[in-house]
């Protein structure tokens, strides 16, 4: 039975799908699927480090600064050095970052509320403890 059902896949596929539509919604923003997390996580915690915002995203160093390039060419961010390690870069959300972050906040509510309709309080604790398991399991396991 196992064979038949190829959850990592289907996680995938979901994933892909999501992205997707997610590019979509968020081009009116002069966003991508892609920076979203990071812009987000600037946003969120103004004055972040590059490192910082790699190890919360979940992506590398080389992708984070390419995507903190765009966000700052779009005028969403700015860098500064830290004062007392120079080899540190701070992020900031401009005034301009900070609008499209709420903007950007309130889409991505209404598609997570849109999805979660469909299950009962009980479902969706399911669900969210499931995929915390399965994370755990594949991070776990090196896969």
């Amino acid at each position: 039975m196992a064979e038949d059902i190829k959850i990592l896949r289907d996680v995938s596929i979901l994933m892909r799908r999501h992205q997707g539509n997610l590019t979509r919604k968020l081009a009116k923003y002069n966003l991508s699927a892609g920076e979203q997390p990071i812009f987000m996580a600037i946003c969120a915690n103004p004055g972040i480090s590059q490192d910082k915002i790699a190890e919360v995203s979940f992506v590398d160093k080389g992708f984070v600064t390419r995507v903190i390039k765009s966000l700052e060419g779009n005028g969403f961010i700015s860098r500064q050095k830290d004062e007392t390690d120079r080899r540190i870069n701070r992020v900031f959300p401009t005034e301009d970052g900070l609008k499209t972050y709420q903007l950007v906040k309130k889409e991505l509510k209404h598609i997570n509320d849109v999805v979660a309709e469909e299950f009962s309080p009980e479902e969706l604790m399911r669900l969210e403890s499931d995929l915390k398991r399965l994370e755990a399991l594949v991070n776990s396991k090196g896969l």
